[in-house]
């Protein structure tokens, strides 16, 4: 045989110890027929009947009474050259009886003892080899020192009684394998035996029986034998744990049948049970979460086992039915198509203007439309009260094809509000947002946060974290309600939010949103409104024949004047609902129709509420007309000063009217202004250091803050400190910096229209601010002069203050 071959013998899985091969080459022994067995070796002492293709035996096994070699093969080994290698263990057997059964023969074959493979046949073919009989455990035991062989026979003892112990507990194993196991005198036989007993792999096993060292047997039998009880001890374990299990359900399954029909014989079985069933359905559902499943089931078993006067039923009851009512998939009946021209459509049909918001609404849908889910920013749409906020958020959800639920959020400080509470409270219910979800019957709907401005967050409960959570789509869709208790997917959801004030919410909270201003109607505006949308709207409600509810262009324009002021249409709408109901009285006492013009409309709404401002009149002086955007839109702010001689507390300045802390700076800043060019508008030297100067804003209880008042609160100064009045008919918004410069403010649109509700035709603005015109209507723009500074001194020329043109060179 070649060295090639014999590098590929020695590759084999089944070669033997290396130790016992150095023995077994000492002398030549006997040619033997070789046997195969796949994964299969043959003790000694044991006997075993095999079957044998006859292309595969060789012709002498078939005589009977002879000797053979029989050696294993794993699986993917084949009869070919080289499938024994010297050194090899197997087995000597000899050959029982022979039985031809077909093209195969029947073979009982006997172990008698191992054997080692010394030398391959010259002839050989695959079924021949020479071999040599070995005594294995004389071989081993001549390894032993003195002092080795009373720790070896401690070992096997030990060995022993594992050996009952692990036969004992395993399944199938009779009395006879432990009657046999005394019965085996020699350790060798003893180790080999319990091989094949161990749940080990075919080449484990094998490389056991190889192993011809006893010593290194010994120790590696123990350890196997030992890892085979563990693992029958937690096998029997487990299955007791299992028996435990099924016999629990089988007495909770007799127990709750032996329940209900207690129930039923006292009357009140029936309580219930068609929501049960649904509970039950909807355990069973598979358009539910796996977690909700579970959380279902366990709350049934727990009903079941509460009687029906109890107070915990009653609970537990509710409870299901929270998890019933919700929505956990969308309604066939929500899946709607929309395009953008029909939601175009809807919008130009229940808003007149606001072209701007319109315009960024469509592009909120196109992103919706096309993504089939919401923009991450959430829409806050800003403005003051009555200029159609709610109706342009039910607007989106018509376009969507969604369905629509305001929650509204005006003066709620308590997180357990949103998050719901938990059940371990009296009257416990979830949250708002929960209780939306249930309201609107899908899980992919429009819900508007009304007035999140309203909510407290200056109150004990922490406000901004649940609503942190609620519109953060990277986070809502495990929303979890405290008394739900199982986390709810919110990223559905289309969350649009309102606000009077914006800038009242914290800036965490502005971060998740994209602010869009909704600005106030001018008085055209608020005509076509009022003639296309509240009086049919009034008619239809009110059930007023047309005929009797006509109101022309002028009575509407008298009522804006006279009984409103407002950015919005709440009011006039109010207004229009008295006239309404006037009507249909007088037609009730009288059958008569009566007339809707100027000259009748005292009878409807009384006297008039507001009346305009004399023009081209003088304001006291001390006095000028500011402009403010507050959370109802805009509207003036009147500036008042009084200064006067005194001994005593020279240079006092006296700030009151509820002014917040960027209010009384406004007021600092001008003061320090107007001291420092004094001189060159003709101011006494040392003015202010021998007066004291009070500043007040009308209006006490409401609360004010801003900087855009520098420039009015500048000239109502100018004014007291020269004694010179101002004109009437001018109003002004700016900030005032201490170098003069008149920077840029917020809210220019509302600012003007409120000047113009006031009867004002000049309006000074920065200069910055010319940009913001642009959303002013032409016919406002026509009847208002716009006109736009950039430094202090220009206010005051057009106040009409005349300045020293030397000092004033040298001060810029």
């Amino acid at each position: 045989m070649t060295k090639n071959t014999q590098k590929k013998e020695i590759s084999l899985k089944l070669i033997a110890n290396s130790h016992a091969i150095k023995n077994a080459w000492l002398a030549k022994g006997k040619n033997y027929p070789v046997l195969f067995l796949t994964k299969q070796f043959l003790l000694p002492d044991e006997e075993a009947p095999i079957i044998v293709d006859s292309s595969k035996i060789d012709g002498v096994i078939l005589k009977g009474k002879q000797f053979l070699a029989t050696v294993c093969l794993s699986d993917n080994e084949t009869l070919s050259e080289g499938i024994i290698s010297v050194g090899q263990i197997a087995t000597l057997s000899e050959v029982g009886s022979v039985k031809k059964i077909g093209d195969a023969y029947a073979i009982t074959i006997l172990g008698i003892k191992k054997m080692a493979i010394t030398q391959i046949a010259p002839s050989y073919k695959g079924d021949k080899a020479s071999a040599r009989e070995i005594d294995t455990q004389e071989l081993a035991l001549n390894r032993f020192k003195k002092n080795e062989e009373r720790a070896f026979a401690s070992r096997l003892k030990l060995l022993k009684r594992l050996a009952q112990k692990m036969l004992k507990m395993m399944e199938g194993v009779t009395n006879e394998a432990l009657v046999k196991l005394d019965a085996l005198g020699s350790p060798e036989k003893l180790m080999d035996y319990l091989t094949t007993h161990l749940s080990l792999s075919f080449e484990e096993k094998y490389n056991l029986f190889s192993e011809l060292s006893l010593k290194s047997k010994l120790e590696d039998v123990i350890r196997n034998v030992a890892q085979e009880i563990e693992l029958s001890q937690v096998s029997s374990r487990i299955q007791e744990d299992v028996a435990l299990e099924l016999q629990d359900s089988q007495r909770r399954f007799y127990l709750t049948e032996q329940l209900k029909a207690i129930k039923r014989e006292l009357g009140d079985g029936e309580l219930g049970e068609p929501e049960i069933e649904e509970f039950e359905a909807l355990a069973r559902s598979e358009n539910i979460p796996k977690n909700v499943k579970d959380t279902l089931k366990k709350e049934l078993d727990r009903l079941a086992m509460l009687g029906i006067g109890s107070p915990e039923y009653a609970v537990s009851f509710n409870y299901l039915c929270t998890l019933r009512d919700l929505p956990w998939t969308v309604p066939q009946e929500t899946k709607k198509s929309k395009t953008l021209k029909s939601a175009a459509a809807i919008l130009e049909k229940s808003h007149f203007g606001q072209n701007r918001l319109k315009e960024r609404i469509i592009e909120y849908l196109a992103i919706v439309m096309h993504t089939g889910q919401a923009p991450g920013q959430i829409l806050l749409l800003n403005g003051p009260p009555g200029v159609g906020k709610t109706s342009f958020v039910r607007s989106i959800a018509e376009a969507l094809g969604k369905p629509f639920v305001r929650i509204s959020l005006g003066g709620i400080k308590d997180e357990a509000e949103l998050r719901g509470h938990r059940r371990a409270y009296i009257g416990a219910m979830p949250g708002k947002i929960v209780q939306a979800l249930i309201q609107a019957k899908s899980p992919s709907c429009v819900i508007l946060l009304d007035e999140i401005d309203k909510v407290n967050f200056n109150s004990q409960g922490d406000m901004i974290g649940p609503l942190l959570e609620i519109l953060d789509r990277e986070h809502n869709h495990e929303f979890v309600d405290h008394y739900l208790a199982v986390p709810i997917n919110l990223s559905r959801i289309i969350f649009v939010a309102t606000a009077n004030d914006s800038d009242a919410l914290p800036q965490p909270l502005k971060d998740r949103m994209e602010t869009i201003e909704v600005s106030g109607y001018t008085e055209e505006e608020k005509c076509v409104i009022a003639a296309k949308y509240l009086l049919p709207k009034i008619a239809s409600e009110y059930q007023i024949p047309p005929t009797l509810f006509r109101v022309s262009d002028s009575v509407l324009l008298s009522m804006i004047r006279f009984y409103t002021r407002e950015a919005g249409v709440r009011e006039l709408k109010r207004e229009l609902e008295t006239i309404g109901r006037k009507v249909i009285r007088y037609l009730l006492e009288s059958k008569k129709k009566i007339a809707i013009n100027r000259d009748t409309l005292s009878q409807f709404l009384g006297v008039r509420k507001y009346i305009p401002e004399p023009d081209n009149a003088y304001l006291p002086i001390g006095v000028a007309v500011g402009l403010a955007y507050t959370g109802h839109g805009g509207d003036i702010l009147i500036v008042e000063t009084r200064a006067r001689k005194a001994e005593a507390q020279k240079g006092s300045l006296t700030i009151t009217g509820s002014l917040g802390t960027v209010m009384q700076e406004s007021v600092k800043t001008a003061v320090s202004y107007l001291a420092s060019i004094g001189p060159m508008i003709g101011e006494p030297d040392d003015w202010f250091a021998e007066h004291i100067t009070h500043v007040h804003f009308p209006d006490g209880a409401t609360p004010k803050d801003g900087p855009s008042a520098g420039i009015a609160i500048l000239s109502a100064l100018a004014s007291q400190v020269l004694q010179k009045k101002l004109p009437e008919d001018l109003a002004m918004t700016g900030e005032l910096s201490l170098r003069g410069k008149v920077l840029a403010i917020g809210g220019v649109r509302e600012k003007v229209l409120a000047a113009q509700r006031y009867g004002k035709k000049r309006v000074i603005i920065p200069r910055d601010n010319i940009p913001d015109l642009a959303e002013l209507p032409r016919k406002t723009l026509a009847k208002i002069k716009i006109i736009p500074v950039s430094d202090a001194t220009e206010v005051l020329k057009i106040m009409g203050f005349k300045f020293d043109a030397k000092g004033l060179k040298n001060f810029t």
